[in-house]
């Protein structure tokens, strides 16, 4: 994808595209990095909610300036709006909020909830930094970027819990560039 030429054509039809025609809700929440112009957005591909960032990953070229995965700038459905808080605290509770209200209209839905910890940079919260002090700084901020995914993730069982959808959904947990 950093190449410029490695996107899906736009004659192959994705999962999103598939299951919106069935009659499911479509969302991305996190790392798309697969086209940030038309016809390669995620809204583009079959997604009815997104709120992603540019390019690879936060800190490349396409993303917005001078991020650095605290209060960054997201694309919402095509349009750039601030965030408050850690990149991956924000797209698990973009995702969250947007599953709670499936959940109540009682809708299907397929979530792609794509995540870019852990991956370089380092950068993560000071409370989850300083349990790993020990350890030189990209070791800590990868270890650290690991706790703060497994208290999301933990978070995000008990929001499907919480909301009636959890035995009705399939979970498939992948992670990014083999960390």
């Amino acid at each position: 994808v950093t190449s410029g030429r490695t996107f899906i054509r736009p004659d192959i039809p994705t999962m999103p595209e598939l299951l919106a025609a069935a009659g499911y809700k479509t969302g991305l929440f996190g790392k798309w990095h697969l086209g940030d112009n038309y016809p390669h957005r995620p809204n583009d591909r079959g997604f009815q909610e997104a709120v992603y960032h540019a390019g690879w990953g936060i800190t490349c070229t396409p993303d917005y300036w001078n991020g650095d995965y605290f209060d960054d700038h997201f694309s919402h459905n095509g349009v750039i709006k601030q965030y408050k808080g850690f990149c991956t605290d924000v797209f698990f509770g973009e995702a969250g909020a947007w599953v709670r209200e499936r959940a109540k209209r009682k809708e299907p839905f397929f979530l792609y909830l794509a995540l870019n910890a852990p991956h370089g940079p380092f950068f993560a919260p000071k409370e989850y930094k300083e349990r790993y002090k020990h350890l030189d700084a990209d070791t800590a901020g990868f270890f650290a970027m690991m706790a703060n995914l497994d208290h999301n993730y933990r978070r995000f069982d008990e929001l499907l819990e919480k909301a009636g959808v959890r035995d009705n959904t399939i979970l498939v947990f992948l992670t990014d560039n083999g960390s």
